[in-house]
């Protein structure tokens, strides 16, 4: 026979199965739960624990916990810098402190009061360039983030700087018609098809820290990817 604490356990995890809670949602308080599941604080938090324990869910001191992503990629792991770093030349078109726009806020577990960080990059190859890069990322996790740090890996920054570890992406790929601001920053006409890659990249623990897309020149530079 189940106990106490095992039984909403199971319900917790069926709720995030049937995906009453998304990932990235935050979890109800313990004392919420407490009084919902008719249980002690203790009980509550042996709950949790088991689901943490499990994968299901992850915790940040003094925030909350949170549904983790458990649908990363399984076939290996993928060079998080899409494009490595050392082919071509990387300039800081913007770096801006800017409120989260709405389609981002639940992705990145952000509210209204929320900044982030929103960083544009021109990536170069032999004098041409190749790829614009447009970056968001959570200033209330991704702290000190500077101009320098931007002209090279952010997750180097991120892994050696902050003490995190960057560990999963998910990417979707689609290809686009370059738009004005594009066009001018690619040096292409405008209406040029270029190949959009969207990321979305995750620490260990299974939060989400950048939204990101790539848009490629790909008469100019080939992207190449060996999966493990």
């Amino acid at each position: 026979m189940k106990t106490k604490y095992e039984l909403i356990a199971d319900a917790l995890r069926q709720k995030i199965m049937d995906h009453d809670y998304e990932v990235g949602d935050q979890l109800p308080q313990e004392t919420v739960l407490g009084k919902a599941y008719n249980a002690s604080r203790i009980t509550i938090r042996r709950a949790l624990d088991e689901l943490q324990t499990d994968g299901l869910i992850y915790k940040i001191q003094g925030a909350g916990t949170f549904v983790k992503n458990n649908e990363l990629p399984d076939e290996g792991p993928l060079p998080l810098d899409l494009i490595p770093l050392d082919t071509v030349t990387i300039e800081a078109v913007d770096f801006a402190v800017v409120k989260a726009p709405s389609f981002l806020k639940p992705l990145l577990n952000v509210n209204d009061y929320d900044f982030v960080y929103e960083i544009k990059r021109r990536f170069s190859q032999a004098g041409q360039p190749v790829a614009f890069n447009h970056i968001w990322m959570p200033i209330k996790l991704i702290q000190g983030m500077r101009l320098d740090v931007i002209k090279g890996s952010l997750y180097d920054f991120i892994s050696n700087d902050l003490d995190l570890s960057p560990e999963s992406a998910k990417r979707q790929y689609t290809v686009i018609e370059a738009s004005q601001d594009e066009a001018e920053q690619l040096n292409v006409a405008a209406e040029t098809p270029l190949l959009r890659v969207k990321q979305q990249t995750y620490l260990s623990e299974g939060r989400m820290f950048e939204y990101a897309h790539i848009d490629i020149v790909t008469a100019r530079y080939q992207l190449e990817q060996t999966l493990a």
